[in-house]
């Protein structure tokens, strides 16, 4: 079974939830561990994006007759 915890600021709110014994997030608190768990993810998934010091052409690695084949394509003929 999955817990569910409030997030409120409401004053009643909360009394209510923790008069029922249960464990409440302030939002402001809440809003700190989202913007926490956003960079985490950030930084685990992106990390530092590093852009290829070449261009990666298709000319150099296919023969010379695929090459005009292509560029006959792309020429429309």
């Amino acid at each position: 079974m999955k817990c569910q915890t409030p997030v409120t600021s409401d004053g009643a709110e909360q009394s209510v939830i923790l008069g029922a014994g249960a464990y409440r997030h302030p939002s402001k608190e809440f809003h700190r561990l989202v913007r926490k768990t956003k960079k985490e993810i950030r930084d685990k998934y992106l990390g530092k994006v590093v852009l290829p010091v070449s261009r990666n052409e298709i000319a150099s690695r296919v023969d010379a007759a695929t090459l005009a084949k292509l560029d006959a394509l792309r020429k429309g003929k």
